[in-house]
């Protein structure tokens, strides 16, 4: 991934999402800057440097030329980035050419309530262009159906309710009936889950990462894509 971009690059802007994303595709910290001249940038490699306005990169148009310079705004409907991510999660599904109004529908679904987290946002839009988004009669689950057990009308709840699951059956498998009673688990729910026979392993990193979720408020799509992985 790195060497499709320039040994030095430039961010413009503030939105952490977009600081965060840059962070994780180059592997470098982001560095602030009040400016960025040649002198900053000769002889130097693998910079992610900040600025918080255009105005203050003054470099020739020589190293100009060698040096990626990217916005860092946020990304809002109908954006030049929001539109990036709709066509990048169409190539993800294999879709040669999306038609414009895909295009809008889904940017103005991802950014509803902002982009906090730039791959979240991709699998958002591939789940959002992968078929009909109708909430199921009945969910699926992991285990059985690593790709479609998520419900995107209400993703926030369906990640609850998982993680209800999990740890239900967790107490159940341990025995630990006072914990199954606080959790709430109905006895239909817990007959159901005495006939899962679930890999111990997959079930405790799932927790995890549900865990992780509901206390840091991490982007629910990135947590449904970790478990998705887990019990593929």
């Amino acid at each position: 991934m790195r060497k499709t971009l320039p040994r030095n690059n430039i961010l413009i802007g503030d939105d952490k999402a977009q600081l965060r994303f840059f962070q994780q595709y180059t592997g470098l910290e982001v560095e602030t800057c009040e400016k960025v001249t040649d002198d900053l940038l000769l002889g130097k490699e693998d910079l992610l440097l900040r600025v918080f306005a255009s105005h203050r990169i003054d470099i020739s148009p020589d190293v100009k030329a060698k040096t990626g310079i990217w916005s860092a705004d946020p990304i809002q409907k109908g954006s030049s980035g929001a539109n990036a991510i709709v066509r990048y999660a169409a190539s993800i599904l294999g879709i040669a050419k999306i038609a414009r109004e895909d295009v809008d529908r889904v940017s103005a679904q991802i950014t509803k309530d902002g982009i906090d987290d730039i791959r979240g946002a991709v699998w958002h839009a591939v789940w959002l262009l992968s078929g009909d988004n109708a909430a199921p009669a009945k969910w699926s689950d992991p285990w059985k159906d690593p790709i479609n057990w998520v419900d995107t009308t209400d993703i926030t709840h369906r990640l609850h309710s998982l993680y209800r699951s999990l740890v239900g059956w967790a107490f159940l498998k341990t025995e630990d009936l006072r914990g199954v009673r606080q959790f709430g688990i109905s006895p239909s729910q817990q007959q159901f889950l005495k006939q899962q026979n679930l890999d111990h392993r997959r079930v405790a990193e799932s927790i995890r990462v549900l865990s992780t979720w509901k206390t840091r408020h991490t982007d629910p799509f990135v947590c449904a894509l970790r478990i998705s992985s887990i019990w593929s």
